[in-house]
């Protein structure tokens, strides 16, 4: 464990022992800050563990070498992901959420989180020694972002892909509504080869279904 990962876990636990151990202040606390980071988030409910097996499955993690994930949000992918890789498998997580970074950390201390944006993945491959990486697991809501912003985090994403990997990202069903939920699943098959999506997981609420691509 290098130090500075060492660094980020103790500062994670220092403030979360500044919080108030009363669970509806923290409950409380939780939601607003997925209010007020929305936009970022895509709701203020977290992804259920249903949603998260399925990611699991779709991405076939125990076999991938190189792992990244973006917006980890609560770290409930994140768990399921550190629990099925491969323990000599490299493992990160870029979350752009101070407070949601410290979440992450507080339920899988193991993690490896960078406080950034995931434009900024290029840097971190190259901190770890490695060139491309060959799954990656998305929680960002794209239908909230911008077209943009959805096309630099694609081509970021392309471009960091190695040839036989896998990049995977959810969606609400709802989702499919919107003007830029309806862009966002036009514009992947122009970033990658093959395009699919998962069945709908309704124990997730809202419901949600995964985009699973390849280069």
């Amino acid at each position: 464990m290098t130090t500075e990962h060492k660094k980020s876990i103790f500062t994670s636990r220092f403030r979360y022992l500044q919080y108030p151990k009363n669970k509806h202040f923290k409950m409380a606390k939780n939601i607003r800050q997925k209010i007020s980071d929305f936009k970022n988030r895509g709701s203020i409910t977290p992804s259920s563990e249903k949603l998260a097996i399925k990611i699991i499955e779709t991405a076939d993690i125990k076999n991938r070498r190189v792992i990244v994930e973006f917006g980890p949000g609560n770290g409930i992918f994140t768990k399921h992901i550190l629990k099925a890789k491969d323990p000599n498998a490299l493992y990160f997580a870029i979350e752009l959420n101070q407070y949601f970074a410290d979440e992450t950390l507080k339920n899988c201390p193991e993690a490896l989180v960078y406080l950034d944006s995931a434009t900024n993945l290029t840097k971190y491959l190259k901190k770890h020694g490695v060139e491309k990486c060959d799954c990656i697991v998305s929680g960002l809501p794209f239908a909230n972002f911008d077209t943009k912003l959805q096309d630099e985090i694609l081509e970021i994403v392309k471009t960091n892909l190695s040839q036989d990997g896998i990049f995977l990202t959810f969606a609400y069903n709802l989702s499919l509504l919107t003007k830029a939920g309806k862009l966002f699943r036009k514009k992947l098959p122009h970033f990658f080869t093959y395009v699919k999506r998962t069945d709908t997981v309704w124990a997730n609420l809202p419901p949600a279904f995964i985009y699973h691509a390849t280069n």
